[in-house]
């Protein structure tokens, strides 16, 4: 090939092995290195075929993969907005947050402004994963990071302190 360094010691193994065959001429030997060459340009068509292929096979994984955890994620979240009463999701979640983000004594139920309604928006938030119960201690559980990037986002807002919340963008 033109502009491009010959490897000598191939082309002396080639030749060498072309002689060990009984392609003794120069044509014999270009035949069998053009041969050599068709067939390697078919193997790369399939290659490039195959690399074709697999390429269209990943799209495939990719949408089946997203369209799924798309479905999953909009049933989550429609799931999310049966909570009746998002502030009182958000006191209860702001009480969960200070006291350690981790768990909250069910006793101190008359420490919130409405009791009642906190503990059937604890049942919901109970039957969708978000806490999870232990005797009289809630902790989060697997769809808690979920729902409270939800709840933030839908209300614009997020925990302070059991009282309450904070609007993104005003301090106190």
């Amino acid at each position: 090939m033109r502009g491009k360094k010959i490897d000598t010691s191939f082309v002396s193994e080639f030749v060498s092995n072309c002689v060990n065959e009984n392609k003794t001429t120069a044509e014999e030997i270009s035949a069998k290195a053009k041969s050599l060459i068709e067939e390697i340009d078919i193997k790369i068509r399939e290659v490039e075929d195959l690399k074709k292929t697999r390429s269209k096979l990943c799209d495939v994984i990719i949408s089946f993969d997203r369209s799924a955890k798309n479905k999953s994620e909009d049933r989550l979240i429609l799931d999310f907005h049966s909570i009746e009463d998002k502030k009182l999701s958000l006191e209860f979640i702001s009480s969960m947050e200070k006291d350690n983000h981790v768990i909250f004594k069910f006793p101190e139920m008359g420490n919130f402004k409405d009791p009642q309604g906190m503990i059937f928006c604890i049942k919901q938030m109970l039957a969708l994963k978000i806490i999870d119960r232990q005797e009289d201690i809630f902790m989060r559980a697997e769809n808690y990071e979920s729902y409270t990037d939800f709840l933030y986002k839908s209300l614009n807002a997020r925990p302070i302190n059991k009282n309450g919340f904070i609007k993104h963008g005003t301090e106190n």
